[in-house]
């Protein structure tokens, strides 16, 4: 995931900021998606994957970014608002360990 953020912050005008780290010593990182400089306007909070039955949220964060970042026709949506997407990593060890939680989840 981190890798796929470098990449979208080299080819667009995404920032990052590393705000803190989790219990498991992972890094947060924060994306910043502003026109200018981040701060002047109001702000959009994003904050995905925070609890643990949210398995679906880090990857709708992402294609968030990705969208945001990229695609050049949703650039109304960045000329009056900040955008900050803290996109937290899901545990798969967990899903190892519980290999029926997916399915028991959707159920």
């Amino acid at each position: 995931m981190q890798d796929y953020i470098s990449y979208l912050k080299a080819n667009s005008r995404m920032r990052t900021e590393v705000i803190g780290t989790t219990f498991d010593g992972n890094d947060l990182l924060l994306v910043k998606l502003c026109q200018a400089s981040c701060g002047d306007r109001h702000g959009v909070w994003v904050d995905a994957g925070l609890h643990g039955n949210e398995w679906v949220a880090p990857a709708a964060a992402m294609y968030l970014v990705q969208e945001l970042a990229m695609n050049e026709k949703y650039d109304y949506l960045l000329d009056n608002l900040d955008w900050y997407i803290l996109v937290r990593r899901l545990c798969f060890s967990v899903f190892l360990l519980f290999p029926n939680l997916y399915k028991i989840r959707i159920q």
